[in-house]
């Protein structure tokens, strides 16, 4: 890791300035994200609070109050992120039904915190921003215990986001940050960090404590933006086909059932060309691949020619369990892909599947998978009636 890098998240937190800041009203949005890993301490703004603006207070009907004309045009307060009092709901039943009360993991941030932090904006100069704080912190703000409230700072995050866009492995970037750290307190603590020493815990900001789940929470982020096309699901899949479409897939779209069973498939250029060449296929359908209640995944895989291996060559996805997308996407390979008929089908031990292969491909030869048949026939010998076998006669 380049020295750029480790000066970019490896800071002491500074003490709180007590004399009233003047800023450029523009820096204001800069100030605030920055105030966590400078100073250790967050400010939050109560949107349903009360805004003086120039025009001066208001009634809750809307009226002007008479009083003096304001000397700013507007004015927000901030609070300490460690204000108010932890909420307890009174009409749940602590522990539930079994009565048991879970002890708690990790102590409320909320302790009553009276410090405040005003911005104001006045008119003689609406460019710049004066801020003040008002109160003192009930509790040591940078301390080792204050660390776990606060949040890992924006520098950190995307540090972190830009590893992970690299194609970084998430236990790596921790890894990398901690080394960073140790030779951070190596060159400017006065001890030697020795690996296995407890002076390695040393903890002296936030963005040394990366969690796992901080790391896995802006994968998951990335992984979203990276493949969610819309905000609509059916919207999202229908601009990536629209996308493969130009890139010369072909592409399938059930229209009667699209929105309502989510019934769609694709194929690629090459993918295209392997399936013309099979003799024969096999057809496998996974459950749960995504959150779409009921979807199933159906694929048709073929022994490369090259490699002698599985290979897929088309993929059919929906939410209708019947023959009815299966015989839809087959009749698209069939007229309009042109797919002719195989020698040989392999699938799994569903009708399903049979009457619709045989419904558009009616001379092939369908045959069940041998893993699948085995399968079936061990959990028929196990079943059970009333604590006996089941009738050999009835197998």
């Amino acid at each position: 890791m380049s020295h750029q890098m480790q000066n970019v998240f490896i800071k002491f937190y500074e003490p709180l300035p007590e004399e009233t800041i003047t800023l450029p009203v523009n820096q204001l949005e800069q100030f605030l994200p920055d105030a966590p890993s400078k100073y250790g301490v967050a400010w939050v703004f109560h949107i349903q609070r009360d805004e003086v603006t120039s025009d001066g207070p208001s009634t809750s009907e809307g009226h002007k109050k008479r009083g003096p004309k304001p000397k700013n045009v507007w004015s927000r307060t901030y609070f300490c992120h460690r204000g108010g009092v932890k909420q307890t709901r009174k009409d749940v039943n602590p522990g539930g039904s079994s009565g048991y009360v879970r002890h708690l993991q990790k102590p409320s941030k909320k302790i009553g915190c009276t410090a405040k932090l005003k911005v104001t904006c006045y008119l003689d100069d609406p460019n710049t921003i004066t801020i003040t704080h008002i109160n003192k912190h009930n509790h040591n703000v940078g301390d080792t215990d204050e660390l776990q409230h606060l949040s890992l700072s924006a520098d950190v995050k995307k540090y972190i986001t830009d590893r992970l866009n690299d194609g970084f492995d998430k236990r790596h970037i921790r890894l990398a940050i901690q080394r960073s750290f140790i030779k951070f307190l190596s060159n400017n603590l006065s001890f030697t960090v020795i690996n296995g020493n407890s002076y390695l815990n040393q903890i002296i900001h936030r963005n040394q404590i990366v969690h796992a789940d901080e790391v896995y929470n802006l994968f998951y982020k990335i992984q979203n933006q990276k493949y969610q096309r819309h905000k609509s699901q059916h919207e999202s899949v229908k601009t990536w086909l629209n996308e493969l479409e130009s890139q010369g897939f072909k592409t399938f779209i059930d229209d009667s059932s699209f929105y309502s069973q989510f019934t769609f498939g694709f194929l690629s250029p090459q993918q295209k060309q392997l399936l013309l060449e099979a003799k024969s296929w096999c057809l496998d359908a996974t459950h749960n691949t995504t959150n779409i209640k009921n979807g199933l995944l159906y694929t048709i895989v073929i022994r490369h020619p090259i490699k002698g291996t599985g290979y897929p060559v088309a993929f059919l996805f929906s939410a209708d369990g019947s023959s009815t997308p299966l015989i839809r996407f087959f009749t698209f390979l069939k007229l309009i892909v042109g797919i002719p008929a195989p020698l040989k089908i392999t699938i799994d031990v569903s009708n399903v599947e049979l009457d619709a292969l045989s419904s558009v491909y009616p001379k092939a030869q369908i045959q069940w998978c041998y893993f699948h048949v085995s399968r079936a026939w061990i959990k028929k010998l196990r079943t059970t009636e009333q604590g006996t076998l089941c009738d050999w006669d009835s197998l």
